[in-house]
């Protein structure tokens, strides 16, 4: 028997054009839909759009402007139910480190490994 799993909508904000192209090719071979954000204002517009809707947001850490732990607390000031895993190639940060971004958020080291990226995936489309 084989498990059925939903397409998730997927909002990738990066500065860096190889992690966005990554992560969507990633996301887009597992069979979700993905926008891509390379900065923090194209992001929030993104997620204020309503005709638009995201189960789940990737947001880089270090981005001109606005770092991540504020642009995911104010993507939640629009969509409070929005999850959202934090990218860093800062090995020092901790959950802990990320909590006030306004509830628990997922955290992953880069480099990372399509496997880390996937076992997310099935997690949130079960």
């Amino acid at each position: 028997m084989r498990l059925t799993r939903r397409r998730l909508s997927v909002l990738v904000v990066d500065d860096e054009r190889e992690i966005r192209t990554l992560l969507t090719d990633i996301l887009e071979g597992a069979g979700h839909e993905v926008a891509c954000a390379p900065d923090a204002a194209t992001a929030a517009s993104l997620v204020a759009d309503p005709g638009r809707h995201f189960d789940l947001a990737f947001v880089d850490y270090l981005l001109p402007g606005e770092d991540g732990i504020a642009l995911i607390s104010r993507l939640r000031s629009l969509r409070p139910e929005l999850p959202a895993v934090l990218l860093t190639g800062d090995t020092g940060l901790t959950g802990a480190g990320v909590s006030a971004a306004g509830g628990p958020i997922g955290l992953i080291t880069k480099p990372f490994g399509l496997f880390i990226v996937e076992d997310l995936l099935a997690r949130m489309s079960n």
